[in-house]
C-alpha cells in the first residue's frame, strides 16, 4: 500500500543585496529564489525596503520550473545611510518571507559619491606615510648613536695621548715668567717684586739668595730698629723649556743700613724693565657645556670658566697652572 508524502508549502531562499554597500551612485540589486514543489507561480514577489514595497521581476523569463527554484530582482539607487529589507512572496491564499521569522535584515550602507574611494585612497596613503616615518626615525636614531661612539672613542683616545691634540705641539715651549713662575719669584724675592710689580722678562729667572757683606761700616750710624730684607742676586738663564722653580724661602737677616759703598753696588746691578701684563680672557661662571682646550675636559654649566679673546675656553685650574693660551700665547 502506497504512502501520501506531505505537500511541502511554497518557500523563498537565497535573500540578499548586491554590493553590500557602496555610494549614491551605485545601483544596488536585491534577489531572492521562490521554490514551489508543485510548480505553481506566486501571485507577486515584492522586496520592503525602508518599508516601502518593491514588486520583483523574474531574472529568467523563459524558466518556467518553479520547483527547483526561480529567481526574482528588484535594482534601485538608494539615499545616504543604512537601510533594511525583508522578501515576501503571494502564492494562493498563501504569504510566505525571507527571513522566515519576518524581522528585516540590515544593509546596504551608502555614503557619498566618491567618499568610499577617498577613504581608501587616504587609508593607503596614511599607512604608507606612516611606514616612511618610522624608517627615517629609526635611521636617525642609528646615525645619532654612531656620532656619539664616535665621538667618544676620539676623546677617549686624546686624553690618553694629549700630543693628538689639534694646534698643540707634542713638546710645547713658552715665554717666560708665566704667572706662575712669576707668582711662585715674588714670593721669593717680595723686595723686588715690591718694586716691580709686574716685570716681563723672555728669560727664565733663576734666583739664588746670597747674603752681601759688608764691606765698609760707618761708626757714626747707628743700626735701625726694624728688620731689613738681605739684598738677593738675580741671574738670568736662557732656557726653551718649562722648568720647576725652587720654592724655598730667602733667609732674612738683621743688620745695619748699607753704606753708600753698597747703593752704588745696588745700583749698577742690572733692572729687568717691567711692563703690566694685561690679560685678553674673562673669568665668568658657565652657562653651557663646553670643552676646555688645554685638558680636553668637559666644563659644566655652573663651573668657573676663563675665555681667551682667540675664541678658546678653559677651567680655571688650567688656566692658573699654565697661564697663557696654547692656541695665541697671550696671558689668560
Amino acid at each position: 500500500m502506497p504512502y501520501a508524502s506531505a505537500q511541502l508549502p511554497p518557500q523563498l531562499s537565497y535573500g540578499g543585496v548586491s554590493p553590500p554597500e557602496g555610494d549614491i551612485t551605485n545601483l544596488f540589486t536585491f534577489s531572492v529564489t521562490f521554490t514551489d514543489v508543485t510548480n505553481t507561480p506566486p501571485s507577486s514577489v515584492n522586496v520592503n525596503i525602508d518599508g516601502v514595497s518593491y514588486p520583483m521581476d523574474a531574472d529568467d523569463d523563459l524558466d518556467l520550473n518553479f520547483s527547483d527554484g526561480k529567481i526574482y530582482t528588484y535594482s534601485t539607487r538608494l539615499n545616504l545611510g543604512t537601510h533594511t529589507y525583508i522578501f515576501s512572496a503571494t502564492s494562493g491564499n498563501l504569504t510566505i518571507y525571507y527571513p522566515p521569522n519576518g524581522l528585516p535584515l540590515s544593509g546596504p550602507t551608502v555614503t557619498d559619491a566618491g567618499l568610499q574611494d577617498y577613504a581608501q585612497c587616504c587609508t593607503g596613503f596614511t599607512i604608507a606615510l606612516i611606514a616612511t616615518v618610522i624608517i627615517f626615525v629609526a635611521v636617525a636614531v642609528l646615525i645619532g648613536i654612531y656620532l656619539f661612539k664616535k665621538k667618544k672613542t676620539s676623546a677617549n683616545f686624546q686624553n690618553a695621548n694629549p700630543s693628538s691634540f689639534p694646534n698643540t705641539p707634542s713638546n710645547p715651549s713658552y715665554p717666560y715668567p708665566t704667572q706662575y713662575n712669576q707668582n711662585i719669584n715674588q714670593n721669593l724675592n717680595p723686595q723686588y717684586y715690591a718694586q716691580n710689580p709686574n716685570p716681563q722678562v723672555t728669560q727664565q729667572p733663576q734666583i739664588h739668595t746670597q747674603p752681601q757683606t759688608q764691606t765698609q761700616s760707618s761708626t757714626s750710624a747707628s743700626p735701625p730698629s726694624t728688620t731689613q730684607i738681605s739684598t738677593t742676586q738675580i741671574q738670568t738663564q736662557p732656557t726653551t723649556t718649562l722648568t720647576q722653580t725652587s720654592t724655598s724661602q730667602p733667609q732674612i737677616s738683621s743688620k745695619p743700613a748699607p753704606t753708600t759703598q753698597e747703593s752704588r753696588a745696588q745700583e749698577s746691578k742690572p733692572k729687568i724693565d717691567a711692563k703690566p701684563i694685561t690679560s685678553s680672557a674673562t673669568r665668568e661662571t658657565s652657562k653651557k657645556k663646553t670643552e676646555c682646550f688645554m685638558c680636553r675636559g668637559d666644563i659644566w654649566p655652573g663651573d668657573m670658566v676663563v675665555s681667551c679673546r682667540c675664541g678658546k675656553d678653559f677651567h680655571e685650574s688650567c688656566a692658573d697652572a699654565v697661564g697663557e693660551c696654547p692656541a695665541c700665547g697671550k696671558k689668560v
